[in-house]
């Protein structure tokens, strides 16, 4: 294990015990923050391909959303992972644009592709996706990739949902 990682063990155990309040607090800080990179060359393609649109979630901060595709197709949802944006999801886009068969709508987590948001969690992220969900609204089956921290999102906000 790294020194850096052991300091903020040994930081984070110290802090717990004296001013554990405190210490959650700075822990959800720390731990929340997205560290933004960016759109890259190779994700913008997505942006051009899809249109984009708002969905309400919090007050002045809409959901920035994106469809394409075949809009009589089978409903297809994309999520990204942690620290990236709807974009890094291109090349699935793409192919499932090809068959023209799909209806693909995807979305940019909160405080992820171009918010201007530093941090979100697990909880926001599924109320957003759950947000979407009721939003869209699907009458029929659909399917959903996802990836990594995107996966997560799903599964908790289709928990919460009342989508069947």
């Amino acid at each position: 294990m790294s020194n850096q990682i052991k300091l903020v063990q040994n930081y984070f155990k110290i802090l717990s015990a004296v001013a554990p309040n405190y210490a959650a607090t700075t822990g959800i800080k720390l731990f929340s923050k997205v560290r933004l990179k960016g759109i890259k060359t190779k994700e913008v393609e997505f942006f051009t391909l899809s249109k984009a649109f708002e969905v309400p979630f919090k007050e002045h901060k809409p959901l920035q959303c994106y469809e394409m595709g075949n809009p009589e197709g089978k409903l297809v949802f994309l999520i990204h992972g942690w620290d990236s944006n709807i974009g890094s999801l291109t090349l699935f886009a793409k192919a499932l644009m090809e068959t023209n068969n799909y209806r693909i709508i995807g979305m940019s987590l909160p405080a992820h592709g171009y918010h201007d948001e530093k941090r979100t969690n697990l909880v926001e992220s599924s109320d957003a996706f759950k947000v979407l969900l009721e939003y869209i609204n699907p009458l029929e089956s659909f399917d959903i990739v996802s990836h990594s921290f995107g996966s997560g999102v799903v599964a908790m906000g289709l928990a919460k949902s009342p989508v069947e």
